[in-house]
């Protein structure tokens, strides 16, 4: 993973190719926009939440990123069954430090079983046994995510099933699919008409905020996200790329090195 980032970020500086990575860049706006809407149906302010992350996948560490850069009032990762936090023994490495200093800011100590008592959100990414009695100690109208990856049969689908308010995942099988596929169209185009090179934290924030605006006939719990097929999509976010660029004067030939890009807190420790 280091050595493909290290190739990538070269690739921006010297030839200002525009790299959009699937895990660590475009699922972290597709999921924000579908919680972004699902918290519209329950009624929740994200600034009141407690959301829980479970693993430490490229996009589980850039979504610890953007819902802390949101606002959120309680973000804990879970990462072998444990509350990642600042006292960690693996603190050393990349990835945990980067979301260990942006999250549980309470210091929490446990398991994933303790991180989940009072939750509102939960993003799995991870395909283990999840008790049902863990779900259950959530708090009122819990919104759960399934985003471990595809291929993995996933244990505690069924639970989430029966307890989850608002269920999605990237499967073909789930009613709210979330998946890449919205995203790649429309941001490339942006990226490549506009110069941009890199996502960084506060354009991948708007970015979701334009993606979940851009579903027509209202939201409800069956429908969090557009259709793949919806046509408008790729030209909203391509415009949403635009209005960011305006507004904050980004230069042409901006270097990699100006601003956080999601990208580099997204690398596995492999």
């Amino acid at each position: 993973w280091r050595d493909r980032v290290i190739g990538e970020n070269r690739g921006r500086c010297c030839r200002r190719i525009p790299v959009l990575d699937e895990h660590g860049q475009a699922l972290p706006i597709a999921i924000p926009a579908a919680l972004r809407n699902a918290l519209t149906v329950v009624c929740k302010q994200l600034v009141d939440l407690r959301v829980v992350i479970d693993g430490l996948t490229p996009a589980a560490t850039a979504m610890a990123l953007l819902v802390a850069h949101a606002g959120a009032a309680d973000v804990r990762v879970v990462d072998d069954d444990y509350v990642v936090h600042t006292d960690d023994l693996k603190i050393a490495f990349y990835t945990r430090a980067r979301v260990a200093g942006r999250s549980n800011q309470a210091a929490m100590r446990g398991t994933l079983h303790d991180a989940l008592k009072g939750a509102d959100v939960f993003l799995r990414f991870g395909a283990g046994a999840i008790g049902e009695g863990a779900l259950r100690s959530m708090a009122q109208d819990p919104i759960v995510f399934s985003l471990a990856d595809a291929t993995v049969d996933d244990e505690g689908g069924d639970a989430v099933a029966r307890v989850a308010t608002i269920s999605a995942g990237n499967r073909t099988s789930e009613t709210n699919m979330i998946t890449s596929a919205l995203v790649f169209p429309g941001v490339m185009r942006g990226m490549i008409k506009h110069g941009v090179g890199h996502i960084d934290l506060p354009i991948a924030t708007a970015l979701a905020e334009a993606l979940a605006s851009s579903v027509s006939g209202g939201v409800d719990t069956n429908r969090l996200l557009p259709t793949v097929s919806d046509m408008r999509v790729p030209k909203a976010l391509a415009a949403a790329v635009g209005r960011y660029t305006w507004v904050n004067n980004r230069a042409r030939d901006e270097s990699v090195a100006e601003g956080e890009t999601l990208r580099d807190h997204t690398c596995n420790e492999t």
